[in-house]
């Protein structure tokens, strides 16, 4: 707080009735007439008056190798290890989204030990005091919190679930707990285009370099203790979008991990950038592109471990391929730990009718084989195993004639074995991404998308979540750039998500998917020399 005098008596402010000779809240105010009257100069520890801004600011600039906002972020396979140098998938970033915006923030700062109005060391006008943490004992001492006025509600024991749009201007979730990006990006977060964002006119000058473009204003969002009640449903977050897209190398059919696979990526790349592309199944002429206008008709791609998959049959393959062994006398084994078997078959057997392909391609001979514990019989213990698999799901859906509808539409009944077989395959640590048409009903692709929670007090701990560390403190100005993307983002229908973000789902994570750089800048402070 800036304290200041003021003359004492009517007749004093006499001498200060003209335009011409205004009284110096910075300044000295004596005169020869008058030479008591109040001294507020930098001699009488006063002087200039520092001005704190109520907001944050957010800064953005584009982080990505090439300047394109575009990322590599899978890649080939060799002997079972990614080569970084060869990418086959690229995401490129297209528009970024504030939500959970507070929708109240207190006038004047106000701070005390655990963010209550009534917690202890409270102070009106208090500042933020530095945590310090011991790895020792894994404890966080002498530090405080900036108090917000949703401080009550947000230490509550159980999260907030519903209601959002009672907190937030652009809530992430709907007020009834859940969420849809399609609809939200559209209408309900508040949506930038990334280039129109970085073309911004307004570049700011933090260490004379002029990287970053000012992209908006953000109001106060505190969360109190308890440091774990930081989540998803109340930070305020930045959602990007962005188009998986197929590389050059991939394009150019030169991803090829085994002989089997030959081609397989290049038509995947073809299918992602809305080339003309060749389905490895015999039912499937070739197809002109994806058109995404009722998702039924283009191919349906699967991740888990790094890998994208261009149709069940792929990952079905690739995970026998994975688990299965043939000995020269035609002996089977089966290592049903694999990842990628437990994945497609969980803890049931391969059922009849699979092949293995013996470093061929699919045209070639394959080598026909019976898994050991395969029964037929509906009754056994086997196939009671094998019922419970994302395969078995995708097989019922599949014969059900892979019956599609875009979101909200098409017949309910029709729907069951395609919400069945999305639960099974996402339980199973398996993301479907299925294609769809841009914002204005254009350019058919696959899309995903990244969640970014503001950090403030970053404590360099993933996993560990510290006081203060999600939150939006004002004066302050977060300079944001993307300057890595790890792997595919969520998918677009939440459904089809094995990790979809649910209000109580906290912000810190330890699988970091973005590497967000962030520099926290308190504001250069403006000397205004006030005078009235």
């Amino acid at each position: 707080m800036s304290v200041r005098a003021l003359p004492n008596t009517y007749a004093d402010w006499e001498a200060f009735s003209k335009a011409e000779n205004p009284f110096h809240l910075s300044d000295a105010n004596a005169t020869e007439e008058n030479p008591t009257l109040p001294d507020n100069s930098a001699d009488a520890g006063r002087g200039v008056i520092r001005v704190q801004r109520s907001v944050a600011r957010l800064d953005f600039k584009d982080g990505s190798p090439t300047k394109d906002q575009t990322y590599e972020v899978l890649y080939q396979y060799i002997n079972g290890q990614a080569a970084t140098t060869n990418p086959l998938v690229n995401v490129k970033l297209l528009r970024m989204c504030l939500v959970n915006m507070s929708n109240r923030f207190y006038y004047l700062p106000r701070a005390s030990k655990d963010g209550q109005l009534t917690g202890e060391n409270y102070s009106l006008l208090g500042r933020e005091i530095p945590w310090t943490y011991d790895p020792t004992t894994s404890r966080y001492d002498q530090g405080n919190y900036l108090v917000g006025p949703y401080a009550p509600q947000f230490a509550a024991e159980e999260a907030i679930e519903t209601g959002f749009t009672e907190y937030f201007n652009y809530p992430f979730f709907d007020d009834n707990g859940t969420f849809n990006h399609d609809i939200a990006v559209t209408s309900q977060w508040d949506v930038y285009d990334i280039e129109t964002v970085l073309k911004g006119q307004t570049k700011d000058n933090y260490n004379n370099k002029n990287e970053y473009t000012v992209w908006r204003y953000v109001t106060e969002n505190l969360i109190p203790y308890p440091r774990t009640n930081q989540v998803n449903g109340i930070s305020t977050g930045i959602v990007f979008k962005a188009r998986l897209l197929g590389t050059q190398f991939a394009l150019d059919g030169k991803a090829v991990e085994e002989k089997w696979e030959e081609d397989i990526y290049a038509n995947l790349a073809r299918c992602l950038n809305g080339q003309p592309f060749q389905l490895r199944r015999k039912d499937h002429p070739a197809i002109t592109g994806v058109d995404a206008p009722g998702e039924a008709s283009d191919p349906i791609l699967y991740y888990i471990d790094g890998r994208l998959y261009f149709t069940w049959e792929h990952i079905r393959q690739a995970a026998i391929q994975a688990a299965v062994t043939i000995s020269n006398n035609g002996d089977v084994q089966i290592n049903r730990s694999n990842n990628l078997y437990r994945a497609v078959f969980g803890d049931g057997p391969i059922p009849a009718g699979n092949v293995y392909l013996n470093g061929s391609t699919l045209e070639d001979t394959p080598v026909r084989f019976t898994d050991p514990r395969w029964d037929a019989n509906p009754e056994s213990a086997q196939y009671k195993l094998y019922m419970q698999s994302a395969d078995y799901a995708w097989t019922q859906w599949h014969d059900a004639g892979e019956y599609v509808a875009p979101i909200g539409q098409g017949d309910p009944e029709k729907l069951k074995p395609l919400e069945e077989m999305r639960a099974a395959i996402t339980a199973a640590g398996i993301a479907i991404y299925q294609s769809s048409l841009d914002e204005n009903g254009q350019n058919p692709g696959y899309y995903c998308y990244y969640y970014y929670w503001n950090r403030h007090n970053d404590n360099g701990l993933n996993g560990v979540m510290g006081p203060m560390e999600f939150d939006v403190v004002r004066n302050n100005v977060y300079k944001l750039s993307v300057d890595k993307i790890a792997r595919l983002g969520h998918p677009r229908i939440p459904e089809n998500d094995p990790e979809p973000p649910t209000p109580s789902t906290p912000d810190e994570v330890a699988n970091v998917y973005l590497d967000v750089n962030v520099e926290i800048v308190p504001w250069a402070v403006r000397i205004n020399s006030i005078n009235f």
